[in-house]
This record gives structure tokens, sequence and C-alpha cells, in this order.
């Protein structure tokens, strides 16, 4: 599967998970004879984690070890204060990677571990209290809660529970997980795009202190702007995407040159953006082909006019994902539309509508595709 536009939306409740990995926590002193040996370990957890993002899940094996070793640590009884919650927010993290990674892969979720990482986040807020110095790991803990609960358990409204106590706290993801379902406004989340503006620019102003997230609701701003009534201020969508291009390349220049945020996705946004203005521009689309983290072929091929909405649906009806179909239908509703298309654009709608409920990717499009047939 190629990521970069599908960035976001390869896993299940993308939002909730890919966008938006376990914060991580700056290390404290291990005061034990084993505080090299714990370091290490909370060092391959953060590195299992990230490489599963990357679509590597070659580590996951390590995690089963790591969390049998923390564990250990845990129970023993020699450590106490910052380190142990330290520790068991990494236990939270490494059972909450372990069934990620198991969904990734096909295989169930083994609710026994889902539950015992549920504890653990929530054993590390409840122990913070209301510690200013310990506000960053509780609002992190928090949100692993939220990401267990909604993905893992099934519990939609406990786990948006979870993200509203932290979205008032501040933490990015939550803040993004927050400002998505006031798009959609489900699980218990009334509809308010305006409120979800206010919070995705919240997000944006943090810049790339959370990696991608500033670029991600940049990106997400751009889209409510653009095909709903509701607006921020006198920006428009277009200049929105390049605000979600100017994080994600400072990330990249930082990165040594790899598209961390899978920017390069953003072009295909620009373009229909513009052609939509009357400014056709196939140059930023054949920038990316030959692109293999970007856009798929088939897309390019079809937006610049090689390919028919037959041939396009087609692939379409190939793609696994319900997610990144509806990405792609998307884009076909939003060309044809621009085309005057209305038979093709009606064909493409309904493939948004046949995605399972719960499919925050569709869900958005289909909203943002109402303003594609009037």
């Amino acid at each position: 599967m190629r990521h970069g536009l599908l960035l976001c939306a390869i896993v299940g409740a993308l939002v909730l998970q890919s966008c938006a990995p376990p914060p991580r926590q700056a290390p404290v002193s291990l005061s034990s004879a084993n505080s090299d040996n714990l370091a290490a370990v909370i060092a391959d957890v953060q590195n299992v984690e990230t490489r599963a993002r990357d679509g590597d899940f070659s580590s996951v094996r390590a995690l089963p070890h790591n969390i049998e070793v923390l564990t250990r640590a845990i129970e023993g009884g020699s450590i106490q204060g910052d380190a142990l919650l330290m520790l068991r927010y990494y236990r939270g993290v490494a059972r909450q990677t372990l069934n990620r990674i198991n969904d990734i892969i096909g295989l169930p979720v083994d609710r026994q571990v889902a539950e015992a990482a549920l504890a653990d986040f929530l054993a590390v807020a409840e122990a913070s209290g209301d510690d200013p110095a310990k506000s960053g790991i509780k609002s992190n803990a928090i949100y692993g809660a939220g990401q267990v609960a909604a993905t893992q358990l099934g519990e939609k409204e406990r786990g948006y529970g979870y993200f509203r106590e932290c979205a008032r706290m501040k933490q990015a993801g939550c803040q993004n997980v927050m400002a998505g379902a006031l798009v959609t406004g489900r699980d218990g989340v009334a509809q308010d795009l305006n409120a979800a503006l206010n919070l995705h620019n919240e997000v944006y102003e943090t810049g790339t202190t959370y990696t991608c997230a500033g670029s991600f609701s940049a990106y997400s701003i751009a889209h409510i702007v653009h095909f709903t009534d509701a607006r921020l201020d006198h920006r428009t969508g277009l200049d929105w995407i390049r605000r979600a291009t100017g994080l994600a390349d400072q990330v990249k220049s930082r990165a040594n040159g790899v598209d961390v945020c899978g920017s390069a996705g953003y072009s295909v946004d620009e373009y229909l953006m513009r052609r939509q203005a009357g400014q056709r521009d196939d140059g930023i689309l054949a920038r990316l082909q030959g692109d293999d983290g970007a856009v798929q072929p088939f897309a390019v091929d079809y937006l610049l006019g090689k390919s028919s909405d037959s041939t396009f649906t087609a692939e379409l009806r190939k793609l696994e994902s319900p997610s990144s179909r509806c990405i792609y239908a998307f884009l076909g509703a939003w060309k044809a539309s621009i085309d005057g298309n209305a038979a093709a654009v009606r064909n493409y709608r309904s493939m948004l509508g046949e995605a399972p409920r719960d499919e925050y990717t569709c869900a958005t499009r289909l909203i943002y595709s109402e303003r594609l047939v009037r």
C-alpha cells in the first residue's frame, strides 16, 4: 500500500491511529541496577512503534519480551515516582502497538491486551493527579486511553470521552481527533464545523512541535474551508494547503529529505483547487509520476484525463481498504464536478456511501462531496 496521500487513512480508524502516534515522553532517571536495560527497552518500544507506522512490522516480535521486562520492573517494588509512571506509560504503549500491528496485518485484536493497555494509561493519568509537572504524561496517557477504547475495544463514546478530556488539556492528538469528530458529528459528538476549525487552528499553531500534527490540521482546515461554508479567517483552501505544505517541508528538511508527513499528496488538492479556479497546471501532477510514496498512478492518469471514468472506477473497486477507496472516489467526484459530469459525480458519491458507517475518511469525504453536487 502506498502511503503519502493515504498516510492518514490506511488503518481503520485513521485519525485515531495512523495520524496520531503515541507521544514520546522525555526520559527520567531510573534508579535501579537495571536502569540501562530499562532505558533500552523503552527505546525499543519507541522504535517498534515508529517502524510500524512506516509499514515495517519485522520488530514486532520484541514487544512481548519488552512487556515482560517492564512488568517485572513495575511489580518489583524498587522503582517509584516519575520513573514508575514512565515504565507504566510505555508498557501501555507497547500493548497498544502490539494490537495495532495485529489489526494492520489482519489479525484479531487481543481484548485482554487492550484492556491491560487501557488500565496502564488510566493508572498513569490517575497517579499524575493535578501536578502541573506531570500534565504532559497525563494528557498523553489519556490520549492513549482514548485510542485503545475507541479503536481496539470498540467503545467509541467512551473513547471520545477521554479525547474530550485531553483536548481540553491542549494535547494535539486529542485536539485533532475531536476536530475530526466535530466535522462528522457522531459517536456522541455533535457536528460543529466552526469548532472543528478552531481546534485544528490550535494544532496548526503548534507548528512542527508534534511533527506532522500541525501540517495535518492545516490540511483539514483546507478541506473544511473549501467544501463547506465554515470559515476561520479570510484565507482560502488553497492558502491552507500551502500552509500544510510549508510545515511538512520543515519536517522533511529535518528528516534528511524523507517526506514524513506524506505532503506529496497535497499536490493533488492544490491541482484540483486551481482547476476549479480556472488555472490548470498539469505540471503539479506530473511531478508525482514515478513517486512511489505519493499517489496511485491510475489516479494521476485519471486526473490528467489520460483514462476514462470506467477505467478509474474499475481500479477503485480493486482497492481493499475502504478508506483508500473513499479518498480516490472523492478525488474522482471532485474532478468529475469540475468537468461538469454529474453522472460520474453521483457514481463516485455512491461509492462513498457504501463504506462502513464508522469509516472516518469516508464520512468526511461524503460531507465534503455535498458541495460537488450543488
